[in-house]
């Protein structure tokens, strides 16, 4: 199918390839594909939007070479690479998708949010539950320690407390709780977790987390991260 004239509802950006929703929840792709990343169902790049088939998609999130999407059903999707299970589909090294799978996640949960890291994923439910899986070197999985997981795994957040945000670095992960409190794990050797407030040797904490921390001092509506920094919409306490 050629591409036209479309009007875009959502657009998210990965490491040199693009997925655009149209508002028809109609999903488009180009750019890199080596691994397919596209959803295309081969490894061909694209130098134009091209119509994913016989999938609808209200969200998307573009990691380093995969793709999660959230369907109109609120399931969750990925294709892409997953050499370290960032797909969420059980299976690790050497099982790519070049379309379109579904993420089996347990019985009756549902999807709100979905992040991703350059080589892992975080799925935020209905319930404001934080499940996470892939690459996990640097702890940003959040689950207490560096093993890499295969399947969505639940976040253990501090009791009663709840995520309904999250985004996700290379590989360092930030999550914002209902108070708006900030929650930081993963890679932190230039800072990019925001434990100190001052100082640059304070800044310059080179001690990654393998377990949610709250970020002293902040609230947070919302928060981007980048390779390795972090913005986030908010005020600092006194």
């Amino acid at each position: 199918m050629l591409f036209r004239s479309v009007n875009a509802k959502y657009a998210a950006c990965g490491l040199a390839y693009t997925i655009i929703i149209d508002q028809q929840d109609n999903i488009w792709s180009f750019g890199w594909n080596v691994h397919g990343q596209l959803g295309l169902g081969d490894n061909i790049k694209r130098f134009s939007p091209t119509q994913i088939a016989e999938v609808k998609a209200k969200f998307a999130a573009c990691g380093g070479s995969h793709t999660l999407l959230i369907d109109p059903q609120n399931n969750v999707l990925s294709f892409g690479y997953n050499n370290n299970g960032q797909l969420g589909l059980g299976f690790g090294y050497g099982t790519n998708r070049l379309i379109p799978a579904q993420i089996p996640l347990p019985e009756g949960v549902k999807a709100k949010y979905i992040a991703c890291g350059y080589s892992h994923s975080i799925i935020i439910d209905q319930e404001n539950n934080a499940w996470s899986f892939g690459y996990n070197n640097n702890g940003q999985l959040g689950l207490g320690d560096a093993i890499s997981r295969k399947i969505p795994t639940l976040i253990p957040l501090p009791e009663g407390l709840k995520a309904k945000y999250v985004a996700c670095g290379r590989n360092y992960s930030i999550i914002i709780d209902q108070h708006d409190n900030i929650w930081s794990f993963g890679d932190n050797e230039l800072g990019q977790l925001g434990f100190a407030k001052y100082g640059y040797q304070d800044y310059w904490s080179g001690t990654d987390r393998y377990s949610p921390i709250q970020t002293p001092g902040l609230k947070a509506k919302f928060a981007a991260c980048g390779d390795s920094h972090t913005i986030v919409l908010g005020s600092i306490e006194n």
